[in-house]
């Protein structure tokens, strides 16, 4: 091998290590821009679709009375029944969701006064729920 070409292999190493560490500040400068823009989305879409919209007795519809199915919806969490099965729930305008028992429920409202919503699932049965008025108007 000649002088050069040793010479132009032992400069090349730092220049790769260079590269390397450049690479790595811009790929964490990423990181921590899509994480800030994400937070200042879910604050923004909170501002814009408050929770307490829902909050209330949502009663499902169409059912014999005994089997009948209550979520309640508060700043505690989502009670179903009677029982809290979660302590967080995700709401932005348009769809309400939350997890439990390691399974993910999601309801799309169906008006726009926010009164009426539905199970979005893979089963036969998607129910209709609806806010009784009487709660909305004392969580508001």
């Amino acid at each position: 091998m000649s002088k050069a070409m040793k010479q132009d292999k032992l400069g090349g190493q730092p220049k790769k290590s260079i590269e390397k560490i450049l690479i790595s500040i811009v790929l964490i400068g990423v990181v921590v821009t899509i994480i800030l823009y994400a937070t200042v989305y879910d604050r923004m879409m909170s501002h814009i679709f408050p929770k307490k919209e829902i909050y209330g007795v949502w009663v499902e519809q169409g059912v014999a009375s005994y089997a009948v199915q209550k979520i309640t919806l508060s700043s505690k969490g989502v009670a179903v029944d009677g029982n809290l099965v979660s302590t967080h729930f995700e709401y932005d305008g348009w769809y309400f969701s939350y997890s439990a028992g390691g399974e993910e429920y999601r309801y799309k409202m169906r008006n726009e006064s926010n009164t009426e919503m539905m199970l979005e699932s893979d089963e036969h049965y998607n129910p209709t729920f609806k806010l009784l008025e009487n709660h909305k108007i004392g969580v508001r």
